[in-house]
């Protein structure tokens, strides 16, 4: 399963391969920052945090062409903001963590084909 839509990170570029590239790298950064923050938080209970990090990794993902996530965040985002159902949120995160993982390592690849 691919994560990446790379047509809509080359649409949301509108063709400017500079442009482009760093679409990309700042997803790589806001992943890899976003999911040391949210393991940290989860481990302290901090659920306001946790909420307020994944606002901020939501918008950065739909202009990296990661989509697929949008509706998973959104739940637990609302879920810590709430506190609600937060006895699941640890596995929750678990999961979208390693498919974060694997999304990253196709924009790894992907940054790795374009600058070739």
């Amino acid at each position: 399963m691919n994560f990446v839509d790379f047509e809509k990170v080359k649409v949301n570029s509108g063709g400017d391969q500079a442009l482009l590239l760093e679409l990309i790298e700042m997803g790589l950064e806001r992943i890899n920052d976003s999911l040391t923050e949210m393991e940290d938080q989860v481990s302290k209970k901090d659920w306001n945090e946790l909420s307020k990090t994944i606002h901020k990794l939501r918008p950065l993902l739909c202009y990296a062409g990661i989509e697929s996530f949008n509706e998973e965040l959104m739940g637990l985002e609302m879920a810590a903001r709430d506190r609600t159902g937060i006895d699941m949120i640890p596995a929750r995160i678990g999961k979208i963590s390693g498919d974060l993982h694997l999304a990253r390592c196709e924009l790894e690849n992907l940054l790795s084909e374009l600058q070739r």
